[in-house]
């Protein structure tokens, strides 16, 4: 095996497919397949249940392949400093020489013929979804999503499809973050609803290869355990995860005794620098909202290290209210938005409050007050 090929490019492909591999100790499990394919290199990874595949353009002298240490890989390509990059297999010491101007590392590598088989995925239907769209909604549910917990499937998220319109969802109890859109996909009548829960480590890599170009789609093909992502280049193959998903509907607020318009950018850097002194149960930073006639009061406080204050202009309905919220699920919540206010519902100071974006239709975010 012996090719050349853009630095740029095989970092980027390198990288995502390195982020696939798991903490685990034996060396297969931590390699990454590099494959001459004619002109196209095969960039893999699976551990036989997820896997990920990147295809790049390249210049080959010889064919062949071999299985490198994907961190090791990625970071060797990532501080080359040449604009492109000699990957040569040498068969008789058994490494792989990486070398780009004056700079070369020899990597030992495995055979190909020990790389794991990817996982079958037999494809039950397939839906096309452009990729900024889904790359947003992702980005908006992600941080609600438990990164661990004794209840699995708060680690994962929630994909569901009925009638072209796709919804995504996402909680670890104390908050709640929906993102949906209409005719997000094309609402073929032969096409069923569909409800798919994927890990936030997966999700969190199908963001990251999204491209933000307007015109860029990518085919979700849905098996019956795995869920295939394809888009131009790169191929990922997830695992869904098994059960029933909590019911967010019903955790909805439906009345509201007060209502905020608030804007939003000011709101975030106000709870920001509350956070700092804001302590609360767990080391959670903990501010406090008065919600009076003519403004919001924001407080914080630590009993060794003072106190804040903020007071910010609101527009407001409904009756006067105090509670206090962590103040970085808020920022979470708030930070998900692009909109410039924000709009802010309250049932009550025991009760979840409802973030929306009164420009930005789509997205909706609960969050349980924390209580002192």
């Amino acid at each position: 095996m012996k090719f050349t090929c853009s630095r740029e490019i095989l970092m980027r492909a390198t990288q995502i497919v390195q982020k696939g591999i798991k903490d685990v100790e034996l060396p297969i499990m931590a390699g990454i397949l590099l494959k001459t394919e004619g002109e196209q290199l095969i960039i893999a990874f699976t551990d036989a249940d997820e896997g990920v595949e990147c295809r790049i353009p390249i210049q080959t002298e010889i064919e062949g392949g071999a299985i490198l240490d994907g961190r090791y890989m990625a970071e060797i390509v990532r501080k080359m400093a040449g604009p492109s990059i000699l990957v040569e297999k040498n068969s008789q010491d058994h490494t792989v020489r990486i070398s780009s101007q004056e700079s070369f590392f020899d990597l030992v590598y495995i055979d190909e013929e020990e790389f794991p088989q990817f996982p079958q995925v037999d494809v039950n239907h397939t839906v096309t979804v452009s990729q900024p769209l889904l790359r947003k909604m992702i980005n908006q549910i992600i941080p609600a999503i438990a990164p661990s917990d004794t209840r699995y499937l708060l680690m994962g998220g929630l994909i569901e499809g009925s009638g072209g319109n796709l919804t995504l969802v996402g909680t670890d109890s104390h908050r709640l973050s929906i993102a949906s859109s209409p005719e997000a996909y094309d609402n073929d009548e032969r096409l069923p609803s569909f409800k798919v829960i994927l890990h936030k480590k997966m999700l969190s890599e199908v963001a990251g290869v999204l491209s933000q170009d307007e015109n860029s789609t990518l085919e979700m093909a849905l098996g019956s355990n795995h869920v295939v992502f394809r888009l131009p280049g790169v191929t990922m193959i997830a695992r869904k995860m098994e059960g029933q998903y909590p019911d967010y509907k019903g955790a909805l607020p439906q009345k509201f005794s007060t209502s905020l318009l608030i804007n939003r950018e000011q709101l975030v850097a106000a709870v920001d620098r509350l956070s700092l002194l804001g302590v609360g149960k767990e080391n959670t930073p903990l501010v406090r909202f008065n919600i009076g006639d003519e403004q919001l009061i924001l407080t914080a406080r630590d009993q060794t290290k003072g106190q804040g204050e903020e007071r910010l202009t609101a527009e407001k309905e409904g009756t006067n209210l105090e509670l206090s919220f962590n103040g970085k699920f808020l920022l979470d919540g708030l930070r998900s938005m692009g909109s410039e206010d924000v709009k802010i519902q309250f049932s009550g100071p025991m009760s979840a409050a409802l973030l929306t974006a009164p420009e930005e239709e789509g997205f909706e975010y609960i969050l349980m007050p924390t209580f002192d």
